[in-house]
């Protein structure tokens, strides 16, 4: 067995699949410019084989160009530009990955990759329980105690374990004892990670697979097995008295803060959908969440990764992705295998963003039928031109993208071509000089005018310097950007308390007026704030608050 998985990795589709989930799932850009990269030379070396490209024409393989292509063009009108330019480079392997396919034989490279997937979620598995329990590695594998493995994010992890049950599951060559030693070791797994969605579609997975396999001894087998494990991780869990980890598939519920929030993050984004139906480009919703929130959190990206293609792409490529994956389960003759594991990953994706791990999103278009079709041959004096070009590029802003993942920020942003709002907020918060701190702020706002740290900062000279019409003219942006963020509030009126101390200390009453004027606006943004709050908002684990501090409140009374 050992021998034939060492034997499917000589495959460089497979081996780049392989090193992709072990590379953190391809979830940085430096990690996914490197994957396009090697798929990049291996389309060359395809191409002089063969001595042409091949592309074939059907509703899968333009959807996922026309993605890739969207990716690029939201440069253009895209929040911030340089992170649009990292999304572009960060799914450009699915584009690349299909080209690889449709020049060999897209079948047998499937059913490589697939075949190898669960002995590396097997190794993964292991190898990750037992590093988590080295104090000094155990922040790279686990998150609060839960099992992360190399994705470094449980509930993606937890997708990747139950894609290789449900391969294992339906595996008839490999014998039974095998087949449920790794099943076992999987579903602890996913016990392990307390990922509640994963376990949620895990009870009909198991019951399809069940049914499917229509072997009684296979039936009997699986089900005392899952039985078993789940009996042993609620026994611990009453135990120990402990349902973070281990019982926490038993916290499932409609009414659970995860889940409430997730709505919530979801109704909010639909707002940014209906002001950029193109799309904001990649990681806008980022930056602009915190302006249409009505509740309180803090999340890069939406969890529902479709909400967050549509968010960064448009209506365009997104409705064409949904129609063609619809159309792949009306396709006749397709191996029920590919239809599960699309609809496994596209369940679970409206509850997360595990698109974002590229590997996963790799292994997603790879069972789509992309070889069928219209047969077109690509002019290879361009392919060869434009993969230069690409390869060059993909290394240039993989290079960025390590250097910020390095916190090599001064260094990330001196080779920037476009302000690189990520590398220039590292350098803000490391910054201790206030003046040298409104400088830099003034080049995040230069292309990305929705960072509330940056305004904070300039206010905060402006403070110090005693010109408080720059206070109020960036605290307000900053408010704007941040409507929950307390702690803010609290620091403007501070601030202008100050600022109308000195005024009426030099008998400047107008002024000191106009400080108390925006006093009284801060409570009246908390009143209004409070008013566009949704419900669900105080049913979730972080609660809004719209009171200033007791030494804040008590000062504003004295004033009148």
């Amino acid at each position: 067995m050992i021998r034939k998985q060492i034997a499917l990795i000589k495959n460089p589709i497979v081996l780049c699949m392989v090193l992709s989930f072990f590379a953190i799932g391809g979830f940085h850009t430096f990690i996914s410019a490197a994957i396009s990269i090697f798929l990049f030379v291996y389309l060359l070396i395809l191409k002089n084989k063969q001595n042409k490209i091949l592309f074939f024409v059907n509703i899968y393989s333009v959807s996922v160009a026309v993605l890739c292509l969207f990716y690029f063009s939201t440069l253009f009108w895209a929040v911030d530009k340089l992170s649009a330019i990292y999304g572009f480079i960060k799914f450009l392997p699915l584009l690349l990955l299909i080209l690889c396919l449709m020049q060999t034989d897209c079948e047998k490279a499937r059913e490589d990759v697939l075949s190898i997937i669960p002995a590396c979620a097997v190794l993964m598995t292991v190898v990750s329980a037992i590093l988590m329990q080295i104090p000094a590695l155990k922040t790279y594998f686990s998150v609060a105690g839960r099992l992360a493995g190399f994705f470094q994010y449980p509930n993606t992890f937890a997708l990747f374990l139950l894609v290789a049950i449900i391969i294992c599951g339906l595996d008839k060559k490999e014998k039974l004892t095998v087949r449920l030693i790794a099943i076992g070791i999987l579903l602890f797994g996913i016990i392990y990670s307390g990922s509640r969605t994963a376990m949620l579609i895990a009870f009909p997975v198991f019951v399809l697979l069940v049914i499917m396999q229509k072997n009684k001894k296979f039936t009997i087998s699986v089900s005392l097995v899952f039985v078993g494990l789940i009996a042993m991780a609620l026994g611990y869990a009453l135990i120990k008295n402990d349902f973070s980890v281990f019982g926490r598939f038993t916290q499932i519920s409609l009414k659970s803060s995860t889940f409430l929030g997730r709505i919530l993050y979801n109704k909010d984004a639909l707002k940014l959908v209906a002001k950029y139906p193109f799309g904001m480009g990649y990681l806008g919703y980022n930056y602009l969440n915190q302006t249409v929130q009505t509740g309180v959190y803090t999340v890069r990206f939406v969890h529902n990764d479709w909400l967050g293609m549509l968010l960064d792409c448009g209506f365009i490529p997104f409705v064409l992705f949904v129609f063609s994956v619809v159309r792949f389960f009306f396709e006749k003759n397709e191996n029920p295998l590919n239809k599960i594991i699309v609809a496994v990953i596209s369940f679970h994706s409206l509850l997360d963003f595990d698109f974002q791990f590229v590997s996963i999103f790799l292994l997603f278009v790879m069972v789509l039928p992309v070889n069928k079709g219209e047969e077109k041959e690509l002019n290879r004096s361009s392919v060869i031109t434009v993969s230069a070009l690409l390869t060059a590029f993909s290394l240039y802003i993989g290079s960025i993208s390590f250097l910020c993942y390095s916190k090599c920020y001064k260094a990330a942003n001196d080779i920037s071509f476009l302000n690189n709002t990520e590398a220039l907020m590292g350098l803000l918060s490391s910054e201790e000089d206030n003046k040298r701190s409104a400088e830099i702020a003034d080049k995040i706002l230069e292309s990305n005018p929705y960072v509330a740290a940056a305004y904070n900062a300039k206010a905060l000279a402006a403070f110090e310097e005693g010109d408080f019409a720059t206070v109020i003219a960036n605290k307000e942006k900053a408010l704007d950007c941040e409507p929950y963020n307390i702690d803010s509030y609290n620091e403007y009126a501070y601030m202008l308390l100050v600022g109308r101390n000195l005024y009426i200390e030099n008998g400047d009453n107008n002024s000191a007026e106009y400080c108390r004027k925006y006093i009284r606006g801060i409570e009246s943004r908390l009143q209004t704030l409070k008013e566009n709050t949704d419900k669900i908002a105080f049913m979730i684990k972080d609660k809004p608050e719209f009171s200033l501090s007791d030494e804040i409140t008590k000062s504003i009374e004295e004033i009148g």
